[in-house]
């Protein structure tokens, strides 16, 4: 008998349908399809699989059979199979003995029993592995992960429902993340199946740790549900990453959800999960060709699409050199599906605030009006909102000082608010209500990086040698840090401080108005 890929081959080239055509009518990928016609795979691993292909490729009944018998299930029931083979064998033996072949019968008798009981003893091993009864006798135990490598842990899904036949649902899942990464070049991600069931968070969280893993994949189904979970091991949450829900009706139902969505769901949230496991443990190129990887899976929930975007804009806005048209770009793909996303909407407006364009400082104050109105307590966008109006008119200070205010009071341990409203007092005129705002920024952040508003406030209240080394401070914290911005600041806080040791007052109404503007 052919093997199966030798079967597969020769139907598909008679039908003359495509590796792709057949992967989508069977919701695999077209890796799947073609790792089967070149022999590198064993074939499906659930025998309603191979009945779709019968179908699809219009096989006769003796077709049928002998694909299944190849991919190691039984034949259909109601037809010849292989019992009609060897009941042929068995008719022709007892005809030769009519013959007077006494001798051809007595060999065959007992081969042609040893046969049946082997076929019989195979088909109902399949038929136990297939179902997951004997799955963790054939499942060893994964090796721990190396040094550098991504290990995806996948545990066979509880099947709670007696009446149901098992699915093999780990090794759908394990082909269809590991045919992704195969496509994209990635090999430094491993997919293993465990030998023992995960029914609990606790569970999940505890084997991934005792393989360094990256993510467990783990779940449940009955003939009314079907849940998928993602756990992060030590992901300092302790809580499931994402739970994915369906609920069935049918049979057919809950096959068609197993063999096309669940794995194109699974696929979506491996990528994303480890895109944001990357961006935290600071790669943010392999995260960004995760995330855009993501955005090639078509996923139930269309605002899936949001957050992937979303992460994108994140990691170039916070390279080397970025593409702030990108980034804006990026946020308002996010905002088309996940219009809610307040922060997209102020991670925008900062953008806007960066690039200055005609017209960006008026879409920036949209974006932070609109990200407040959809998160009051959102204390960076009040902020930004409050340093967006003195850029669109920095003589009036009121309202800005109140949104700082405000900002100050939802989030009281942020330097930032703090630090502006010490700024915009003292610019305002009113130098004794700045300076307990200055201190405790300068207290929050202790770099320097906030005491030139102190300086300047100090020296406006008559404290110039204090103010002097404040700003001094501040110009070594630029030194230090930011070069570039020290070629461009250091030369104006430099003539503020001579100005100062002549006892002159260099804060005039112009010197005021460029502070508030930088």
């Amino acid at each position: 008998m052919k093997s199966f890929s030798e079967q597969l081959s020769s139907y598909t080239e008679r039908t003359g349908i495509s590796d792709s055509e057949l992967a989508r009518r069977l919701g695999v990928s077209r890796q799947t399809v073609f790792r089967w016609r070149e022999g590198q795979s064993r074939g499906p691993r659930d025998r309603d699989d191979v009945l779709r292909l019968t179908k699809i490729l219009q096989l006769s009944p003796d077709e049928m059979d002998t694909l299944l018998l190849s991919a190691g299930f039984a034949p259909e029931e109601s037809r010849s199979g292989p019992g009609a083979i060897q009941d042929a064998s068995i008719e022709h033996a007892v005809e030769g003995h009519a013959r007077g072949k006494t001798a051809q019968i007595t060999w065959l008798k007992p081969a042609l029993l040893l046969s049946l009981i082997a076929f019989s003893m195979l088909v109902v091993a399949v038929l136990l592995v297939r179902s997951n009864i004997l799955s963790p006798f054939f499942t060893t135990e994964p090796q721990r992960a190396s040094e550098g490598e991504t290990l995806i842990l996948v545990s066979e899904f509880t099947n709670f429902g007696s009446d149901l036949v098992g699915y093999n649902i780990a090794g759908r899942l394990i082909d269809a993340v590991r045919t992704e990464f195969e496509g994209a070049g990635m090999e430094d991600v491993r997919l293993e199946k465990l030998p023992d069931l995960i029914a609990s968070e606790q569970s999940a969280q505890s084997r991934g740790r005792e393989l360094d893993a990256t993510l467990v994949i783990w779940g449940e189904y009955d003939s009314g549900r079907i849940i998928a979970r993602a756990s992060v091991p030590d992901s300092g949450t302790g809580e499931v990453a994402q739970d994915k829900e369906w609920f069935v009706s049918s049979a057919e139902e809950l096959s068609t959800i197993i063999n096309s969505e669940l794995p194109q769901e699974i696929r979506w949230e491996v990528l994303f999960i480890l895109g944001q496991a990357s961006y935290l443990s600071g790669d943010p190129e392999n995260a960004q060709e995760l995330f855009r990887l993501a955005i090639n899976e078509s996923t139930e929930d269309k605002s899936n699409a949001g957050l992937v975007y979303f992460f994108l804009g994140l990691i170039e806005s916070q390279s080397t050199s970025p593409d702030i048209d990108a980034v804006i770009a990026n946020y308002s793909e996010a905002l088309s599906s996940k219009p809610n996303l307040a922060s997209a909407f102020n991670n925008r407006g900062s953008a806007y605030l960066d690039r200055r364009d005609p017209g960006d400082l008026e879409r920036a104050r949209v974006d932070f009006e609109r990200a407040v109105e959809i998160a009051p307590a959102f204390d960076a966008a009040i902020h930004n909102l409050a340093i967006t109006l003195v850029y669109l008119d920095p003589l009036s200070l009121d309202k800005p000082i109140e949104l700082l205010e405000e900002a100050m009071s939802i989030n009281p341990d942020s330097p930032s608010s703090s630090h502006a409203l010490c700024w915009y007092h003292s610019l305002d005129g009113r130098p004794e209500e700045a300076l307990p705002y200055c201190d405790l920024a300068v207290s929050l952040n202790t770099s320097g990086i906030y005491s030139e508003s102190r300086g300047v406030t100090l020296a406006m209240l008559g404290d110039v040698d204090e103010g002097i080394s404040e700003i001094g401070a501040y110009l070594e914290y630029l030194r230090v840090n930011d070069p570039d911005s020290y070629e461009v600041e250091a030369l104006i806080r430099l003539e503020w401080i001579r100005k100062l040791e002549e006892g002159t007052n260099p804060f005039d109404d112009d010197t005021i108005l460029q502070i508030l503007l930088e």
